[in-house]
């Protein structure tokens, strides 16, 4: 099976082409928020240069949050229209899942609670925990956002060691030592959303993709609030 894969949910741009979990063609881009100019071209790119035509894909997948609102939105918009365009069932994977395989392919899973924790804004956090048993993904916590506070806390509460994986893994480095856990800076690849579809997903069609943002945009929010200033 011939898939189409992308990720753009957060500051990293990757696209993918694998077959049967074989990796034809991989492009990934860490420059900021430029979906918009370079998914295009980038999908473009993997497919002209493994499957030739769009024609010859068999599905594709797209991840579907936690992460950046804007983000999110481009890349679901994009595989909803090439999936009606080209006719192509579509699947949905969880960013904090395919952040996990990161750790997989690090040899960090060894008796370990993996923790994908995605930035959001100011002191709040994307996470979700898992483990890895056979090589495959065993979700351990639903995607949530939480306090960063909150986060330590539960995280004192595992006894197995933890690997803490993602794009604030930076903010987690200071307590590594006291809390005796492993930390890895990791950005999702478009090779492992096709990695957790096999495992775990169902295709779909391009209209029932739904975006799990778990949150209101700080614009949705200010509007119930009344925290707009009228001008």
């Amino acid at each position: 099976m011939k898939i189409l894969a992308l990720d753009s949910s957060g500051p990293s741009l990757s696209v993918a082409v694998s077959d049967d979990n074989l990796i034809l063609s991989e492009f990934f881009l860490n420059t900021g928020l430029t979906h918009t100019q370079n998914l295009a071209p980038a999908v473009d790119y993997v497919i002209s240069s493994s499957v030739r035509d769009p024609k010859n894909l068999d599905l594709l997948a797209v991840s579907i949050g936690p992460g950046s609102f804007t983000g999110i939105k481009i890349g679901l918009a994009f595989i909803k229209g090439m999936a009606l365009a080209l006719g192509l069932p579509c699947v949905g994977v969880s960013s904090c899942e395919a952040l996990a395989w990161q750790a997989q392919k690090k040899c960090l899973v060894h008796d370990s609670v993996i923790c994908s924790v995605i930035s959001s804004r100011e002191l709040e956090i994307y996470c979700a925990f898992f483990e890895f048993n056979l090589d495959k993904i065993n979700r351990i916590s639903d995607d949530s956002y939480i306090l960063m506070c909150d986060f330590y806390e539960k995280i004192k509460k595992i006894k197995k060691k933890v690997v803490i994986i993602g794009n604030l893994s930076d903010l987690c480095y200071k307590y590594a030592q006291d809390w005796k856990i492993n930390v890895s800076r990791a950005f999702i690849r478009a090779s492992d959303i096709s990695n957790v579809f096999y495992l775990n997903n169902k295709p779909d069609s391009g209209e029932n993709l739904c975006a799990n943002y778990l949150k209101l945009s700080k614009a949705e929010y200010q509007l119930l609030n009344g925290d707009f200033k009228k001008t």
